[in-house]
């Protein structure tokens, strides 16, 4: 679906990850195909059709998934509005669960954050930055990060400061809310962050 003059990619609210050869065979598969399913959000359209943490999805529209990367490459030709329909592999049977492929809720935004990038974030204030000693008073401020998460593996810290998501300018909490739901690819985002007087440029793959 076309608007606002560009193609607005869809979210699953799914994250996967490869299936090594350990994996394949606790699985108990004849090959090393497919990705498995590690989360799964709750008000995601993937979730209300049924997909679960454990799933592992082998085909999508008929196609062979061959890799995380395949997945992600063949997700990026679905829209907002598409259709998908997965084949997945589930206590050993195969079953199709067809998902519509939707734009990220704004009220889902907290929940995206914590649990897709594992950051909870404060809205940056002048009152803030003093009583905190940040060396800016914009931008949406790190107060915890999850360990084991996208942002912990790449070294995000309580105090950093995100200033652009996919760069577009992240000044306040209602900027961060709007880049969010208008995220492209929620699979790799590219943050900016502040920390101290210091920027550097992070992608995360959730």
């Amino acid at each position: 679906m076309i608007r606002y003059g560009k193609v607005r990619r869809g979210w699953l609210g799914v994250s996967v990850q490869e299936l090594d050869a350990q994996l394949t065979r606790h699985f108990k598969l004849d090959r090393q195909k497919g990705v498995l399913v590690v989360g799964v959000a709750e008000s995601s359209s993937a979730g209300k059709a049924g997909l679960k943490r454990g799933d592992i999805i082998i085909a999508i529209d008929d196609h062979d998934v061959k890799n995380k990367s395949d997945f992600r490459g063949r997700m990026a030709s679905y829209t907002v509005s598409s259709s998908v329909r997965f084949s997945i592999l589930r206590d050993g049977k195969v079953m199709k669960i067809r998902v519509r492929v939707t734009a990220i809720p704004k009220s889902y935004v907290k929940e995206f954050s914590r649990n897709w990038l594992g950051l909870l974030l404060q809205e940056n204030s002048e009152r803030f930055a003093r009583s905190n000693r940040l060396a800016t008073s914009k931008g949406m401020v790190v107060v915890e990060v999850v360990p084991n998460s996208a942002s912990g593996r790449i070294g995000i810290k309580p105090g950093d400061i995100v200033r652009q998501m996919n760069q577009k300018p992240v000044d306040n909490e209602e900027d961060y809310n709007k880049a969010v739901a208008e995220l492209n690819n929620p699979d790799r985002i590219l943050l900016l962050v502040q920390r101290g007087r210091q920027g550097y440029y992070v992608t995360l793959e959730p």
